[in-house]
């Protein structure tokens, strides 16, 4: 989504967000065809010369290599960056919907980790918050390994987890 943004910033079809910035740096685009300081008039060959760089330089890496940006949206969140708020929020409303489809039972256990919804993560309230009618529990974790070994453990032995004692 960052790099989206970037790219719909660039070409006039999204709002001017930090993220267009942040994300020609992380991506290697040269520093002249980076937008300039908030407010001042980004030079239409410049702004050419940036789409035309960070287009393939998005197409050269595979999805998974992408999601290294993600850390720019909450960074641009915190600076009050409306786009990245936009985005944060959507990417919350994306992973509660995931959730509600796998039928969840009140009360049931939830675990979550990894950077944006671990504890202190800026994805784990809206997160929390979209879930609250589900009545989960809801426990953010630093590192899920542990959980995966006793998971592996119950089924080594044939168990479900909800037969867990």
């Amino acid at each position: 989504e960052a790099a989206r943004a970037a790219l719909r910033a660039a070409d006039g079809r999204g709002e001017p967000t930090a993220l267009t910035a942040a994300v020609g740096r992380a991506l290697g685009i040269p520093a002249s065809a980076l937008p300039p300081a908030e407010g001042a008039l980004w030079r239409p060959e410049s702004r050419a010369a940036y789409r035309a760089s960070l287009l393939p330089a998005v197409m050269d890496r595979p999805p998974v290599r992408l999601a290294d940006l993600a850390p720019l949206v909450p960074r641009a969140a915190a600076e009050k960056d409306a786009v990245a708020l936009t985005t944060l929020r959507e990417a919350a409303a994306h992973l509660a919907a995931t959730v509600a489809a796998l039928g969840p039972r009140p009360g049931e256990a939830l675990a979550v980790t990894g950077g944006l919804v671990a504890p202190d993560g800026p994805l784990l309230a809206p997160f929390t918050a979209r879930l609250s009618h589900l009545d989960l529990t809801i426990t953010p974790v630093t590192d899920g390994c542990a959980g995966a070994v006793a998971l592996a453990r119950l089924l080594a032995t044939g168990r479900r987890p909800a037969e867990a004692p």
